[in-house]
């Protein structure tokens, strides 16, 4: 079971707070819990826009843990206290610590997920420049938050971070950022690779993705389902359909939406995936003649499975 603690901090004075300084600040607390066993995800959600300046800002940190012993010994260590020791000394009294119980939830948000593989030994390393990338994006327009997953078992060395940006534009601008950019140079130290999910597709998960590049455009992706969807329904049509003459209608329904499920995501689309990955995400110095050539061969071959499947039809009948 996963324990947390979240934690929230109000900014009374805003106008005597640099937000550069408390973001810095806050990405050293939120960050701070890595290095601890038992470590799960650290999060950090900045305050909601609002109109009324006498609304509280309030920044909230949620950490979570493995175990309820873990969590409770992130909130007795001293690396906490010492980090809620320089809160103070360094704002005084115009940031104070509480801590909340309420859940937190994105909505509206622009997502993308990043898996970066951290060489072993290379942590530290890791940490430090996460907390400089952190305290940048956090400064920049539309940023609603992020979240840091350790690694879990079977994925060992791979850290898994998510961005929310209030919109797909502000998203962009951070991604494509000098600031960010310039960050990214410096990693090359401890990794040895990253992938990004742009999330927001109408079918996650089949598509490739290259770090820095948008997602697959989901009328693609609707290419290769119909290219697997169609044959399937035809033959399920022919042959399986009368095995279920005799069931209730809205049990046969059932058996064949599962068997058209498992084949189209167990087997079709990460076959098709693998054969198009080309068309999916073309480079980018052939991408008009790319689009071209594999929008042809999947019309080509959906026209081919219509006329093959038409006449097989004719003569089963």
């Amino acid at each position: 079971m996963i324990e947390s603690t979240a934690t929230s901090f109000e900014i009374v004075s805003s106008d005597t707070v640099s937000t550069a300084d408390f973001s810095r600040w806050l990405t050293d607390f939120a960050y701070g819990a890595l290095a601890l066993r038992g470590f799960f995800s650290a999060e950090i959600i900045p305050p909601e826009v609002s109109d009324n300046e006498a609304r509280p800002v309030i920044w909230h940190v949620v950490h979570r843990f493995d175990t309820e012993d873990s969590c409770s010994a992130w909130l007795n260590s001293n690396e906490r206290q010492t980090q809620l020791d320089s809160l103070a000394a360094e704002f005084k009294e115009h940031v104070q610590e509480r801590t909340v119980s309420s859940s937190f939830n994105g909505h509206g948000s622009s997502i993308v997920a990043i898996e970066t593989y951290v060489a072993p030994g290379k942590e530290d390393s890791y940490f430090q420049w996460k907390r400089k990338l952190e305290a940048t994006q956090s400064s920049f327009p539309g940023y609603k938050g992020s979240y840091l997953q350790a690694p879990v078992p079977g994925r060992d060395h791979y850290w898994s971070s998510i961005l929310r940006f209030s919109s797909p534009a502000d998203l962009e601008f951070w991604l494509h950022s000098e600031q960010r950019l310039s960050l990214v140079k410096e990693n090359k130290e401890f990794e040895a690779s990253t992938r990004a999910q742009f999330i927001g597709s109408t079918f996650p998960g089949w598509e490739p993705t290259i770090s820095g590049k948008p997602a697959t455009p989901a009328w693609k992706t609707a290419c290769l389902v119909v290219l697997v969807l169609y044959p399937l329904l035809v033959m399920q049509r022919h042959f399986l359909l009368p095995l279920l003459a005799g069931l209730n209608a809205a049990l046969a329904v059932a058996i064949t939406s599962v068997c058209s499920v498992a084949v189209v995501s167990l087997i079709g689309m990460p076959f098709l995936v693998k054969k198009f990955t080309w068309w999916l995400l073309p480079a980018a110095k052939e991408t008009d003649k790319i689009e071209k050539k594999g929008t042809t061969i999947v019309i080509a071959i959906f026209l081919f499975e219509v006329s093959v499947l038409t006449y097989w039809m004719s003569i089963l009948k």
